[in-house]
């Protein structure tokens, strides 16, 4: 393949440079890198070739020592360490804030307790770290993206920044259901459950959650909700690029449903409420996502029907003028 593409390259006065990936249209084949560019490629304006119905493009390498530094710039953590450091200062005031569903759940305000020496250090540190990762994301997403650009067409680049939008959007309407509804909800549960252990004449079980372990409940049911509101984003990206049609997401639906029940009641805490709070939303993402990818298959049908329409025409034209030649040739009666 290497002997090819410089022959051919020298044949189109383009400089053959080392290989490495290969794009083959048509038939989608695409090999892997060689061992010896296994580093990180940083890619440069990438002359085409088209050899009969195939078409190759080669990504040039840089020096190893130009490439480790591409390599640094792009997954450098400064604005990840920034974040870590802001929320680590305001931790706090954000666990104040992640403190608050207790008072909407109890309708009092409730001590928290730690029960370890380093307790409210860790609780810091697991705040600043959650809270960095949370701030920083759309800046790591923005490095994945800009790694992963050079090695994509215009169109595919234009379909993945969508996506890119709509992940963080979904997560955030995860995690606001959870802080505003679940978490009183699953709270105030929790508390009449331990108020309905008193008898007459005998106090109930007092709860005094441990301010950690309250914190990993929280970051728990945060992270599972906003993942799985990804369902939408996940589902679209895979009708994009045609692993999935929405004939086929219509015909799984009902065993969408099962799933997503099951997965509600695996990840929620043990109350019905809870439940139906995780497996509602989801079955609504999960239509949304079929018209989306209904919407996209309806563009790429008409797209090709339009693509299709523009070459029948230009082969009629073609045709056209073919026969008006071959009428010029005839000899005048």
């Amino acid at each position: 393949m290497k002997a090819i593409t410089e022959n051919a390259a020298n044949s189109q006065n383009v400089p053959a440079w080392p290989i490495a990936s290969v794009r083959v249209r048509k038939n989608w084949l695409t090999s892997q890198a060689l061992p010896q560019f296994a580093a990180v490629a940083r890619a440069t304006p990438r002359p085409r070739m088209r050899l009969g119905k195939i078409s190759l493009i080669i990504v040039h390498t840089t020096g190893p020592s130009e490439n480790a530094n591409e390599a640094m710039k792009t997954t450098r953590p400064t604005g990840f360490m920034l974040a870590f450091l802001g929320s680590f200062y305001f931790s706090s005031d954000i666990l104040a804030l992640l403190i608050k569903p207790i008072r909407w759940g109890t309708g009092t305000d409730v001590s928290l307790i730690s029960i370890k020496l380093l307790g409210v250090f860790l609780v810091k540190l697991k705040i600043a770290m959650f809270g960095g990762l949370f701030i920083a994301f759309p800046l790591i997403a923005t490095q994945i993206y800009r790694f992963m650009a050079p090695g994509l067409y215009k169109h595919e680049r234009q379909a993945l920044a969508p996506y890119l939008f709509a992940t963080p959007v979904f997560f955030i309407l995860g995690a606001a259901l959870v802080y505003f509804f679940l978490l009183p909800v699953a709270i105030s549960f929790f508390y009449g459950l331990a108020a309905g252990t008193g008898s007459e004449g005998t106090t109930g079980i007092q709860l005094m959650p441990d301010i950690e372990a309250y914190l990993d409940f929280v970051m728990m049911l945060i992270l599972a909700f906003g993942l799985t509101f990804q369902l939408p984003v996940v589902l679209t990206l895979l009708g994009q690029i045609g692993v999935v049609s929405a004939a086929q997401l219509k015909s799984g639906r009902r065993f969408a449903i099962v799933g997503v029940c099951a997965l509600a009641a695996l990840i929620t805490p043990p109350d019905p409420i809870s439940m139906l709070a995780m497996a509602v939303p989801l079955a609504l993402l999960y239509e949304l996502a079929v018209l989306a990818v209904g919407f996209i298959e309806k563009r790429r049908d008409a797209a090709r029907a339009k693509k299709e329409a523009k070459e029948a025409a230009e082969e009629a034209a073609d045709a056209a003028a073919e026969a008006a030649r071959e009428q010029a040739k005839l000899p005048s009666a």
